[in-house]
């Protein structure tokens, strides 16, 4: 064999075997960013906006408008939130059409139990917003 064809054959399989080394270099599998964080309040923490986004659709599910009220009252303080978002959530919840009574009325003690000085406002819109569906 010619020294010419010796040098041609070995460069090639040199390259050939970096290509594969650096194949399974980058394809090697990586965890998800997402899979990585155990935390799922980081990932899954909303703001009031959102509930309020999912409260107001009209393709929200009773199971939905559990999660956001649960939410709701979860960051109830967090949120510093002002007495007409506070009304306001309470009217969203009471004309969204998937939500049962018994979850508004959950609401509404959890509520008045939360902002007792709100009590009067807070039976006011319940039957404002029950008037209305």
């Amino acid at each position: 064999m010619e020294a010419d064809a010796f040098f041609i054959i070995s460069s090639f399989v040199v390259v050939i075997s970096v290509f594969f080394v650096a194949l399974l270099f980058f394809s090697a599998a990586k965890p998800k960013v997402k899979s990585r964080i155990k935390n799922d309040e980081a990932v899954n923490k909303i703001d009031y906006q959102s509930v309020m986004l999912t409260l107001g659709s009209s393709y929200s599910t009773l199971e939905e408008a559990q999660d956001v009220t649960e939410s709701f009252f979860k960051y109830y303080r967090e949120w510093e939130l002002t007495k007409s978002q506070k009304k306001g959530f309470l009217f969203a919840l009471c004309l969204n059409k998937k939500v049962n009574s018994k979850l508004i009325l959950r609401a509404k003690r959890k509520m008045i139990a939360l902002d007792p000085k709100l009590k009067k406002d807070i039976e006011a819109v319940v039957k404002r917003a029950v008037d209305l569906r």
